[in-house]
């Protein structure tokens, strides 16, 4: 009789843990999603010439998504399996476009 209200205790004490973890999750959710971050409308610089809009900071998000590229550098560095690895690119194209160095030998 002891065995049988020992498991129905844990068997309560799972359920509530799992109904207790999927309102945390749908709490979260909605927090997350009423508290997005802010996104400008259009920055500008001070003397009035438009560099982005908000409109290209989603397209970006997007871009960034669709290519799984928010993993790029991330905490365990796998990132680079995703997507272009900019760092290298980022130092190809400035060794391709640097001007050659000058040597003057006297």
């Amino acid at each position: 009789m002891a065995k049988r209200i020992w498991s129905d205790v844990w068997s309560n004490l799972v359920l509530v843990a799992t109904v207790l973890v999927y309102v945390v999750y749908i709490a979260l959710a909605g927090y997350t999603l009423t508290h997005l971050p802010p996104v400008p409308s259009v920055v500008e610089t001070e003397n009035g010439t438009v560099l982005f809009t908000g409109g290209e900071v989603i397209s970006g998000k997007v871009l960034m998504q669709k290519y799984g590229l928010f993993d790029y550098g991330s905490f365990w560095g796998f990132g680079g399996y995703y997507g272009t690895d900019f760092t290298a690119l980022a130092l190809k194209v400035i060794n391709q476009t640097a001007d050659p160095p000058t040597i003057k030998v006297e």
